[in-house]
C-alpha cells in the first residue's frame, strides 16, 4: 500500500480554505479536498505552508492505514507525491 495522508487545515474564513483546497488540487499537492463547516480540510503541507494566508496556520497530518480500495487507487492515480507533506 502506497503512503497516503490526510491533512487539515483551518483558515480565516470558508471562502479562503476553499479557494486554497482548489489551489492544492489543481497544483496537484493533493488528490481531493473537503470544506467541512466554516473550516477547511485539504491534502498536502508543503502547499498549504507556502500559500496559506496566517504565518504560523494549523496544519496537521494523518496517516490513513486503511480505505476502500477503488479510493486508494484513485488517490495514487492523481500522481500526488507522498514526499514532501
Amino acid at each position: 500500500m502506497a503512503d497516503f495522508l490526510q491533512v487539515s487545515t483551518a483558515t480565516e474564513s470558508r471562502d479562503a480554505g476553499i479557494a486554497l483546497a482548489r489551489s492544492a488540487v489543481q497544483a496537484r499537492s493533493a488528490a481531493g479536498a473537503q470544506a467541512i463547516g466554516p473550516a477547511t480540510s485539504v491534502y498536502r503541507q508543503a502547499h498549504l505552508v507556502a500559500n496559506h494566508g496566517w504565518q504560523n496556520p494549523e496544519i496537521i497530518a494523518i496517516p490513513v492505514a486503511a480505505g476502500s480500495a477503488p479510493y486508494l487507487d484513485w488517490i495514487q492515480q492523481t500522481g500526488t507525491p507522498a514526499e514532501g507533506a
